[in-house]
């Protein structure tokens, strides 16, 4: 299960970095050929940016496995990781650098996500037969709301 997991997850980002390449091609040469107007540095952000979400995209789908695995702690994190250090260095990336450099501060904090998610998915997947078999309920219980809605219901009778 892992091994597919895993061979999956390289499958996916393989096939995300070859789209981001290919986007980042072609609209270069549209650029290039239609001459919308784009200055030398609106192309460098479409480039900084394009690779950004090429590898938020990445991070994302790592996020996302460890939701099949009810890793939900992790989720948090990865992604409370990605919102403080993307806007952060945005920040710091607008009020301290020069204006060729927007973007910057964004794709380190997709590049920070993405090596978060993957650490912490390595991390639980390493402890699976542990997370799975001794930490997690064998018949789902429900929540004591439910329980009260229930009773609430047969009270009523509908």
């Amino acid at each position: 299960m892992l091994t597919v997991l895993w061979n999956d997850a390289i499958h996916g980002a393989i096939i995300q970095f070859l789209f981001t390449v290919g986007m980042l091609s072609i609209g270069l040469i549209l650029f290039e050929r239609l001459q919308p107007g784009f200055t030398m540095q609106m192309k460098n952000y479409y480039i900084i940016l394009s690779l950004a979400y090429g590898i938020y995209a990445t991070a994302n789908m790592l996020s996302l496995y460890s939701t099949y695995f009810a890793d939900y702690r992790s989720v948090m994190i990865d992604t409370m990781v990605f919102a403080i250090t993307s806007t952060v260095m945005c920040f710091f990336d607008i009020r301290f650098s020069q204006s060729e450099f927007y973007g910057i501060g964004f794709l380190l904090g997709c590049f920070l996500f993405l090596v978060v998610s993957y650490v912490n998915l390595r991390k639980y997947t390493e402890n699976l037969e542990y997370e799975v078999l001794s930490l997690k309920p064998f018949v789902p219980e429900e929540p004591r709301r439910t329980k009260h809605f229930i009773k609430l219901k047969k009270q009523v009778k509908i």
